[in-house]
């Protein structure tokens, strides 16, 4: 079973378990076998939703996610792994493309990994919600049979070919929305900023709050862990 759990900065707030799923590919690997100066390594992209915990963790006050199951997914990932001679472990880093969350693994080839994922408050965001979060657990590898049966597909259904298509939707619809946000935003601090021109100084207020995120967009953070074993050939191809 999938482990993460969750702490919002909002005091008193409890740790929330979750279970969320990541599909990636869109590989690119590097040229090792040709070229003994590269390092092994490789780039991505990945879609994600919740498998468990998605609701509780969208009421605690994660953003930009909905927990509605005509979604199949809500958000996109980059992600990259590079091969630690040192420690003799692949070392992987995937980070929100629209949103300060950085997660990071370590893969030694078993079934299990330890991750350590946070999530800074935004700069822009005024209101005491809780927002930023630090997690700890694990990820979970799974056959392309098991993610199948989650996602009520065939597994003749999770292709590269098709990994490109939903990426694409997702991506875009994760900008559309933010960009729709932004634009609110900016409507309601242009008109909330309307200032009588007698005004003193200590008389101007500015209301800059930009709390009027919907549950579904993409510009806010989300908890997340991979459990899905869909990397498995970049570990075929590293000999893992």
């Amino acid at each position: 079973m999938p482990f993460a759990l969750a702490l919002f900065e909002k005091p008193a707030s409890p740790a929330l378990p979750a279970s969320p799923f990541w599909w990636c590919s869109d590989f690119t690997f590097s040229n090792f076998t040709t070229d003994t100066n590269a390092p092994m390594g490789f780039v991505g992209r990945c879609v994600w939703t919740f498998k468990e915990g998605g609701s509780a963790v969208v009421a605690a006050g994660v953003q930009g996610y909905v927990d509605d199951p005509s979604e199949r997914f809500s958000s996109t990932l980059g992600i990259s792994a590079v091969y630690v001679d040192q420690t003799n472990v692949f070392e992987y880093e995937a980070h929100r493309n629209t949103e300060n969350m950085v997660t990071r693994f370590w893969d030694d080839g078993r079934d299990k990994m330890p991750l350590n994922m946070w999530v800074t408050h935004d700069a822009d965001r005024t209101e005491q919600t809780a927002n930023a979060l630090q997690v700890f657990g694990q990820f979970t590898w799974m056959s392309t049979e098991e993610a199948a049966t989650f996602l009520n597909v065939t597994a003749g259904y999770l292709t590269p070919e098709r990994f490109s298509s939903v990426y694409a939707n997702v991506w875009s619809k994760e900008y559309a929305s933010l960009t729709s946000k932004e634009t609110s935003t900016m409507e309601e601090m242009t008109s909330t900023s309307d200032i009588d021109v007698d005004a003193t100084d200590s008389d101007i207020v500015v209301d800059d709050d930009s709390s009027t995120d919907s549950a579904h967009s993409g510009s806010r953070r989300k908890l997340e862990m991979i459990t899905t074993r869909l990397f498995s050939a970049a570990l075929r191809l590293f000999g893992v």
